[in-house]
């Protein structure tokens, strides 16, 4: 019962950070058990976000545009002759 409570909050543990052992999720005595924890860490990491991000009003994707203004203009140049970072120099 103690190698199960361990696996089980080892996997709590390793799913709140992202991780999962591949290892210990395929022992035979106490894959199950870690497995389960992991799945209810990534819930709870889960949950923790979504309230973070209903406190702070955010309702759309962090990831739609960029974050400072200088990356906008970068990403979206005003004029024809602005470049992005990603693009490569012209041949000559």
């Amino acid at each position: 019962m103690d190698d199960a409570l361990v696996a089980y909050n080892a996997g709590r543990v390793d799913g709140a950070a992202g991780y999962r052992d591949p290892q210990i999720a395929g022992d035979p005595e106490v894959g199950a058990d870690y497995r389960i924890g992991l799945l209810d860490g990534r819930v709870a990491a889960y949950h923790l976000i979504s309230e973070v991000r209903r406190i702070l009003g955010v309702t759309g994707s962090l990831f739609a545009e960029p974050d400072e203004p200088w990356q906008r203009a970068v990403a979206e140049p005003d004029e024809p002759w602005q470049r992005t970072v990603a693009e490569p120099d012209e041949p000559r």
